[in-house]
């Protein structure tokens, strides 16, 4: 049974292609018309309306499709038949890897385009500058399209795969753009802008902040968080004074999902905060409604500032709980010391991080934190020289020395300690961000703070994807499988490396979550601060900061 949630996001080459620009188009068509098994440069559209490819996407799609049909149909021995429908994208990628041989089993889309890819690249694209990364799939297009054709079968495989090379790099960038929905993004959306809002105006006449009534239906994909105690008592003022409202408000009657929006940036025309809000016809002026109690925009910012505060509390206790598990799981860490240290780090930061966030800034504590940083540094040093030592295993395997199965497996155990190496190194610098974050509370030093951001993130460089380290491992990997013939044997060691990449950029969005909020708090670029709370019997049973 299909998922519904996953069959309304599910992509077809139309979706992709849609959303593609001429330039990005044009490699596709370059393919399709060089190959005397393609009709479109016969096609009435190719001919009208070339080189703005962007006019007749549909007949470019048409023309896969077409080949595609052809091929199956006629290879469906060796591909699998998809005679009768029109099939997904899911498939076609799947026929043209079974007929390359590699193997797909267990892949999702996503990871079916990056083998493609990424066996015949010359190195993974993100090891290169983006600039050279069409370049690169161009010849991997060039090199999957010959490899499916191979020596008995029809060249007219060799469009029809190199074009759908062309397509699932196009597809990565029109995801990483936004500019394909899925189920991942799809809570991503823009944020819609309510229809109707009321002022809400202080004991001093001025415009303090807006308050809107949010539909459930709008707020489907939200996620609130429990206030605590603190919190909690840091919204009760709020709460009081827009009490009356919830029921005065003809808008806000029957509902129990609010929106309050505040400008952050003074107005020297109205001599105070603009009173205007984003409504469904534009800039709206705003119903003025006075609630006892507030005095400009501090009770907001009062109230957004406790729940900011409890959202990096939970951050920190998340991304601990994370590194604990994650170390649990990772069998390395054979020296008893360092996983003493690391354990005892974190262990350590979970007992005080309460504390801290709360405003206990007890001085014994940030020595504790600095001691434990210390400790942090060293077990980074010697992981660091554990990677390298991986590495120059990794270039002494040789397939002169072994047979074929025992060169893969010499690969392959290689290939493992250098992972686990990256393992380690992640859940450090994790444990490390952690620290810097809890440094971050206490106020000064802001010269020592900047020095510790800059040295997590330099620390951390050379191990991503574009780092200097992972670009030497992605090259001698690539240059000991030259000696691979069998795809279906290359395939699961590119596969652990996409793995290790898919770390990698999850890990350089914890760590960069962890320290670039710590170190400029206070600061906002947008010019408006937005607030939404769920109310439940009189009380507020969710927050979050929209």
């Amino acid at each position: 049974m299909i998922d519904p949630l996953e069959e309304k996001y599910s992509i077809s080459l139309y979706d992709v292609l849609d959303l593609c620009s001429n330039e990005e188009l044009t490699p596709i068509v370059d393919l399709l018309v060089s190959s005397p098994f393609s009709y479109l440069r016969h096609s009435r559209a190719y001919l009208r309306y070339q080189p703005d490819h962007s006019t007749y996407r549909d007949q470019i799609a048409d023309e896969i499709y077409r080949l595609a049909l052809f091929l199956t149909e006629n290879f469906s021995a060796q591909a699998g038949s998809m005679a009768g429908r029109k099939h997904s994208y899911d498939e076609l990628l799947f026929a043209a890897c079974k007929k390359i041989g590699i193997p797909t089993a267990g892949l999702d889309v996503a990871q079916r385009e990056a083998i493609l890819i990424n066996v015949f690249a010359k190195q993974h694209l993100l090891t290169a500058e983006p600039e050279a990364r069409a370049a690169l799939v161009r010849e991997a297009a060039s090199a999957a399209g010959k490899s499916a054709a191979g020596v008995l079968s029809t060249d007219a495989w060799v469009p029809f795969v190199s074009a759908l090379v062309e397509i699932a790099y196009l597809r990565g960038i029109v995801a990483a753009d936004g500019r394909l929905p899925s189920p991942d993004s799809r809570a991503l959306a823009i944020r819609s802008e309510p229809d109707t809002a009321v002022s809400i105006v202080g004991d001093d006449g001025r415009h303090a902040f807006s308050l809107a009534a949010i539909p459930e239906e709008s707020a489907r994909d939200w996620s609130f968080m429990v206030p605590d105690g603190r919190t909690r008592s840091q919204l009760a003022p709020l709460l009081t004074a827009l009490q009356p409202l919830f029921s005065a408000e003809q808008m806000l009657s029957g509902k129990n999902i609010y929106s309050a929006k505040a400008a952050l940036s003074w107005s020297d025309k109205v001599g105070g905060y603009v009173g205007v809000a984003k409504g469904h016809k534009g800039m709206v002026d705003l119903h003025q409604v006075t609630a006892i109690g507030i005095s400009g925009p501090a009770i907001f910012m009062t109230a957004a500032t406790a729940i900011a505060q409890q959202q990096q509390m939970q951050r920190i206790e998340e991304a601990l709980d994370e590194i604990k598990t994650m170390l649990a799981d990772v069998s390395r860490f054979q020296q008893d010391e360092r996983r003493s240290t690391l354990t005892g780090s974190i262990r350590y930061f979970r007992q005080v991080a309460r504390a801290v966030l709360s405003g206990e800034l007890a001085p014994e504590v940030l020595h504790t934190i600095e001691q434990h940083e210390a400790k942090l540094n060293k077990v980074y040093d010697h992981l660091v020289k554990d990677l390298q030592a991986a590495t120059e295993a990794l270039r002494a395997v040789k397939k002169d020395t072994f047979g074929s199965s025992k060169y893969l497996k010499a690969l392959q155990d290689v290939q493992a300690t250098v992972m686990s190496c990256y393992d380690d190194i992640l859940l450090c610098l994790r444990a490390r961000a952690c620290g810097f974050q809890l440094m971050s509370a206490y106020p000064g030093r802001e010269i020592g703070k900047q020095a510790r951001y800059e040295a997590i993130a330099e620390d951390f460089r050379p191990f991503l994807p574009a780092g200097e380290a992972t670009m030497a491992i992605d090259r001698t990997l690539r240059e000991k499988l030259q000696a691979v013939s069998s795809y279906e044997s290359k395939a699961p060691f590119l596969a652990r490396e996409n793995a290790l990449f898919d770390n990698l950029i999850v890990g350089n969005r914890a760590i960069t979550a962890a320290i670039a909020p710590a170190f400029s708090v206070g600061a906002h670029t947008d010019d408006s601060l937005v607030l939404d709370f769920r109310v439940q019997a009189g009380e507020i049973v969710g927050v979050r900061l929209g």
